[in-house]
Order: structure tokens, then C-alpha cells, then sequence
């Protein structure tokens, strides 16, 4: 069986004890993170972070090469929430002031409800 891959946004770090980023579309980085397991994968920067223009867009993208199911971030703009659901990536909007490690175990445990 393959691994479930979720995308949690991040500043500050590279690993679970990395807060939780607020922004979608200018997160400063994207975990890459095996939600069964429980572990980072991969640290993936976010090379929108600074786009004049269209950053929701190109994180999206950046998103879709990953392979994740899902996303968990603070927010998502309207043009990142649409080019996520047209490549069928789930979305969870998250309180800021998270931990990557607390956001994931609220996703593990059904406490976060899909945008």
C-alpha cells in the first residue's frame, strides 16, 4: 500500500516542530508528510513565496507535482483553493499558532473538517 501524503505549510523549520505558516500561497515552505507514518518525507520551499503576482496559483502548481491528497494551511486564496480542487487535492484551513506535529495529529485523529 502507498503512502498517504499530505502538505502541511510551514515557516521557520523543516520538520514537524516547524510552525504552522498561515498563508497558502506564500508559505515559506511545504512538509511533505507521510500522515500514516507520521514522518517528513521531503521540506519542499515554496518558490512563490515571493510573486508579485499570482502566488496562489504557482504554489498550487508547485503542490500538484508533489503528489499529496490534501493540504493543511491557515488559509487559501481563491485561486489557490480552485487550482487545488481542480487537481482533487483536499484542503483543511487550520487555527495559526500551530505546530506542523499538532496540525498533523488533529488530521490523523478526523478533527479538522475539509474546506
Amino acid at each position: 500500500m502507498s503512502a498517504r501524503l499530505i502538505a502541511i505549510t510551514v515557516t521557520g523549520g523543516a520538520t514537524l516542530d516547524a510552525e504552522l505558516d498561515p498563508a497558502f500561497g506564500r508559505a515559506e515552505r511545504y512538509l511533505v508528510v507521510d500522515a500514516d507514518a507520521g514522518e517528513v518525507v521531503r521540506a519542499v520551499d515554496n518558490p512563490a513565496v515571493n510573486a508579485e503576482h499570482g502566488a496562489g496559483i504557482q504554489a498550487a502548481d508547485t503542490i500538484g507535482k508533489l503528489g499529496v491528497i490534501a493540504v493543511l494551511s491557515g488559509r487559501f486564496g481563491p485561486k489557490a483553493a480552485a487550482g487545488l480542487r481542480s487537481l482533487g487535492v483536499a484542503m483543511y484551513e487550520v487555527p495559526a499558532k500551530l505546530t506542523a506535529a499538532q496540525v498533523l495529529d488533529d488530521y490523523q485523529h478526523d478533527r479538522l473538517s475539509p474546506r
